[in-house]
């Protein structure tokens, strides 16, 4: 069993064997490899090769291989080498191997690998991995011997760049994937199947006053009083793969000894059938259930206190009243700006003018006598610069002496000119030098443009602009594919969406309340055709939170040329909703106090008027 080297005596005496005979069979096993022979002076010692012949590592391995003799001169090629060298095989074969463009071959490590392999040592199961440009190779040593016996080494060249970018796609994910749920506010939790923790975020390790590396691999297990602990425990064992996700309202108790509530949503994962892993997503509640407490108490002590605040409540609403059209005439303001923004289109004909070199007008046509509110008399022969206030005449008058001595042309100068009127029209003009018959330069000539209308536009679409960062209310635009191309700073606000998120990755219906996203899509429907659509919906904030809104789509489009674009504006009407449905029930209440009180009792208004009287009253009339 030990490897050793044996002469041509020594194997034909252990096999009792004529030594010619074994020399023969010793020669035949080196030509297939299977036996390797070192010579000492004119003696041969054999031993049996390890060596894998050449041709079954190329059949059998992925990519290609290449063969490299003890001179490290590349001796056979198994399959293309192309795709990972740039060469063909005939032209790479008796090629030195470093001569082959690939970063191993200028590792010297590597070619030490390769010198040992030849010189009959050990080194199994070598493997790296090397970037040649774009594309990742694994490459891999193997002792080997040729068709014609002699040994060398085999080099497996793999390509694994699509793993490679897949891994990183992977790792990139899961990095963003750890970013959110770091991030978040709420409590996040990763459970194995029984019930230990796989990962929690900084939020859920903070509330408990804990590390998060200290708790990962222990056992959720929660201090919850008893009726709490039990729904906890069959929620667990409730979820399914017909039925994933619950949700469940917890008491805790914290470390020193306070109670607080939670309300977790549970999702179960399942992988062939079975349980594979828990996701849990809680926030605290311990506000809100004092909120709850608190309206309790005040429900129950309201009936000793109804009859003061009767009048309290009625002013309340009288300026809630006040407010909902205070903000439904902002909602047609807005609305007819929005209208005066689409409609506002302006075309101007062009303006023909011509100056000597002193700026003169020598030649103007209609337009600009229409446009300056001038007969052509009153302007023919008189400088342009008198039609021009004294600042822009001062800055244009180097421009224009630039173009005479330089015969530089210029472009769309915006200038200030003064009409009969005394107002000011906004000219953009552009000139260039008129050269007379001997080719001297006798002034300039050009076309303007009125273009008053446009900067007065602009300064109101900049008002207009500035409004709408203002409102209080989420003003957005969308297109029909429902992409979000902005949303004013009180829409980020109300949506909660982070203020590094990039809008146009955010659909519109993310934020559809599922009661709502029918009403709001037959909605856009009605826009699309009437041109607007006004109605009271319900949103989803990016944390879930929902919000009733009053809310009206406009479809933009004026021209069909342009693309279309719907604008919303949605008003929070939380309180709104929150007073009238207090207002009705304390209505309710009140009334029955009245009906049932045995005395007569009435309500008077501020005019003196009868508002509500009982029963007790009209049985006592």
């Amino acid at each position: 069993n030990q490897q050793q080297d044996k002469s041509t005596q020594e194997i034909g005496e252990a096999l009792e064997m004529n030594r010619n005979l074994v020399s023969k069979y010793l020669t035949i096993l080196h030509m297939q490899g299977r036996v390797e022979v070192r010579t000492y002076g004119t003696l041969k010692m054999y031993r049996l090769s390890k060596r894998i012949p050449f041709q079954s590592i190329s059949d059998v391995g992925e990519g290609v291989c290449i063969g490299l003799d003890r001179l490290l001169v590349i001796k056979d090629v198994g399959n293309d080498p192309f795709p990972f060298f740039s060469e063909d095989r005939v032209s790479i074969i008796g090629k030195m191997c470093t001569d082959i463009h690939h970063p191993c071959f200028e590792d010297e490590t590597f070619l030490q690998h390769i010198r040992s392999l030849l010189d009959g040592k050990k080194c199994e199961n070598f493997k790296a991995e090397y970037w040649n440009e774009e594309s990742c190779h694994i490459v891999k040593l193997y002792q080997t011997v040729f068709n014609d016996g002699s040994p060398g080494v085999a080099i497996l060249f793999t390509d694994c760049t699509k793993e490679k970018l897949l891994q990183g796609e992977i790792e990139q994910l899961e990095q963003r994937y750890n970013i959110l749920t770091q991030s978040n506010q709420g409590m996040i939790l990763h459970l194995s199947p029984d019930k230990r923790i796989l990962y929690a975020n900084d939020s859920y390790a903070a509330s408990y006053e804990l590390n998060p590396e200290d708790i990962i691999g222990s056992i959720y297990e929660p201090v919850l009083p008893s009726e709490d602990g039990i729904k906890f425990r069959k929620i667990f064992t409730s979820l399914n793969q017909k039925n994933q996700s619950k949700s469940l309202e917890h008491r805790v108790v914290m470390k020193d000894g306070s109670i607080r509530w939670q309300k977790w949503f549970i999702t179960a994962f399942f992988f062939q059938n079975k349980i594979s892993e828990y996701y849990l997503s809680g926030i605290d509640i311990t506000r809100v259930k004092l909120l709850e407490i608190q309206i309790h108490q005040y429900e129950s002590g309201l009936e000793k206190i109804l009859k003061e605040k009767t009048e309290e409540i009625r002013e309340v609403t009288r300026n809630l009243y006040k407010e909902i059209e205070d903000r439904k005439r902002l909602e047609r303001e807005i609305s007819l700006k929005e209208e005066l923004f689409r409609n506002l289109t302006e075309s101007t004909s062009d303006i023909i003018w011509e100056t000597n070199v002193k700026g003169e007008f020598t030649y103007i046509n209609p337009v600009f006598c229409t446009t300056m509110g001038f007969q052509n008399d009153e302007i023919l022969g008189k400088s342009l610069f008198e039609f021009l206030s004294s600042d822009a005449g001062e800055d244009f008058f180097s421009i224009f002496q630039n173009c005479l001595k330089k015969n530089e042309a210029f472009n769309q100068v915006d200038l200030p000119f003064i009409r009969h009127d005394g107002n000011i029209v906004t000219i953009e003009l552009s000139g260039v030098v008129s050269v007379g018959n001997q080719g001297k330069v006798i002034g300039i000539r050009g076309v303007g443009r009125d273009i008053t209308e446009r900067k007065n536009s602009e300064y109101e679409k900049k008002k207009l602009l500035a409004i709408i960062e203002r409102s209080p209310d989420l003003i957005g635009i969308c297109d029909t594919l429902g992409t979000i191309q902005y949303l004013n700073p009180s829409g980020m606000r109300m949506l909660e969406i982070p203020d590094n998120m990039d809008l146009q990755l955010i659909h519109a219906d993310k934020f559809y309340h599922p009661r709502s996203k029918l009403k709001i899509k037959n909605g856009i429907k009605t826009a699309l055709k009437e041109g607007y659509w006004r109605g009271e919906t319900v949103l989803i904030s990016w944390n879930g939170k929902e919000l009733p809104v009053s809310q009206v789509i406009v479809n933009n489009q004026s021209d069909p040329k342009e693309p279309l674009l719907l604008f919303t504006i949605a008003q929070d009407i939380s309180e709104f909703i929150y007073h009238d449905r207090e207002l009705a029930r304390l209505n309710i209440y009140n009334q029955s106090l009245l009906d049932a009180s045995l005395d007569p009792l009435v309500t008077i208004g501020h005019d003196g008027t009868i508002q509500d009287a009982n029963t007790a009253t009209e049985y006592a009339i």
